[in-house]
């Protein structure tokens, strides 16, 4: 397999060298055995122009470097600086090029080390590598970044983006990580949009995404965090086709004055909510399983205006849906009709909701009616779909 994985390595090398020959843009390789261009990722990068493609083949890189990087005051330690606008890198596979230290060594005290570092730029293309024991995977702050095919494991963060513009992509990816401190898969800062995270798996790691506006996660399996996904600070997030469970918190946490967060047929569950939706922010839930834990369902603490409809609410205490508002901040109507809540008695569902009809010092008010007079058609299907994702 070994053997194989090396021949398409350096077939591929042969094809981009071909495809690059009449353009300026030219492909370098990384060989520990000396048959590349390099025998460490460095040099290598110190070598390529903007536009070019760097080939990094099998083995552990452990070699890093002291490095300034922009916005830092001190000096941290990298293992591939990239001084270029524009590069692909490209491994020969998650199970032959692995880059970071052999033992956990992220530290909050420097916010180091960190595996790839790609201060400025117009795109910055990831594949084929495995990332490891570093405080940051990917320290990326702008510019569009597409990875694919990659592993992140025990990294403090996985790889934190400052995206300032449209698109990058995330496919195919495993994040995972067994480090005190909530570690985190991803990390979205900015003003970006378009951004495709799918195909990917998360275990013991969160994705957050703050005030950026068009991240879609889509066929994505996120585990045994405390809060596997957040959305914040005015973030736009379209979550469809996941599954989200084994969290000790909530499944999705939506927080912030004009964030909103859209769930489509995806499985949601957590030990304390499935979702919690607070302090201005918006939840817009169609054709999904929500699962309560030991609080309830959903929550909604002083959030605006919400809706989940053809949903299937599967209690985990009572109440089921939990909803404050203070009444200065006005009042609001939190639309969750047509949902099966496991009951077909109006009595038993009213009594499963906690809102202003219960206490006069809260503005809030949860619609139930009318509602599923049996399992929403889509839970059979939701499921079926979400199976193959099991890994």
């Amino acid at each position: 397999m070994k053997a194989a994985r090396t021949v398409y390595f350096l077939l591929l090398a042969i094809g981009l060298a071909a495809c690059t020959s009449g353009v300026h843009a030219a492909t370098y390789s990384v060989m520990q055995d000396g048959t590349g261009d390099f025998e460490e990722i460095q040099p290598a990068l110190n070598a390529v122009a903007s536009g070019d493609t760097l080939l990094i083949g099998p083995g552990e890189y452990l070699e890093s470097h002291s490095t300034l990087i922009p916005g830092y005051p001190w000096e941290v330690e990298v293992f591939a600086y990239v001084p270029v606008s524009d590069l692909t890198i490209i491994g020969s596979g998650v199970g032959e090029t692995i880059i970071g230290p052999e033992t956990y060594e992220g530290s909050t005290s420097d916010y180091g080390p960190k595996a790839f570092v790609w201060p400025e730029g117009d795109s910055f293309k990831l594949e084929g590598v495995l990332v490891r024991n570093c405080y940051e995977g990917v320290h990326a702050p702008q510019g569009s970044v597409y990875i694919d095919e990659c592993k992140f494991i025990d990294n403090s963060i996985g790889v934190i983006w400052s995206s300032d513009g449209q698109g990058g992509d995330f496919t195919n990816c495993l994040f995972r990580a067994d480090l005190p401190g909530g570690p985190m898969g991803l990390l979205f800062l900015g003003t970006g949009n378009g951004v495709l995270v799918q195909d990917c798996f998360f275990d013991g790691v969160s994705a957050t995404t703050q005030g950026e506006f068009g991240v879609t996660f889509a066929q994505c399996e996120f585990k045994n965090a405390v809060v596997s996904l957040s959305v914040d600070q005015g973030g736009h997030c379209l979550v469809r086709d996941c599954r989200i469970f084994d969290c000790s918190s909530a499944g999705l946490w939506v927080d912030g004055y004009s964030t909103v967060c859209e769930v489509e047929d995806s499985e949601i569950s957590g030990a304390a909510s499935a979702i919690y939706v607070r302090q201005y922010a918006q939840l817009v839930a169609n054709q999904s399983i929500l699962t309560g834990g030991w609080r309830c369902v959903v929550e909604f603490a002083d959030s605006e205006e919400s809706q989940i409809s053809d949903c299937h609410l599967v209690l985990g205490a009572s109440p089921a849906i939990r909803s404050f508002r203070l009444p200065e901040h006005g009042e609001v109507f939190h639309d969750l009709r047509n949902n099966y809540w496991g009951t077909e008695d109006a009595d038993e569902i009213r009594a499963l909701i906690l809102d202003g009809t219960d206490d006069p010092d809260n503005a809030s008010t949860v619609l139930f009616e009318p509602f599923a007079g049996g399992p929403v058609a889509t839970e059979e299907t939701t499921l079926d779909g979400l199976k193959a994702m099991y890994r």
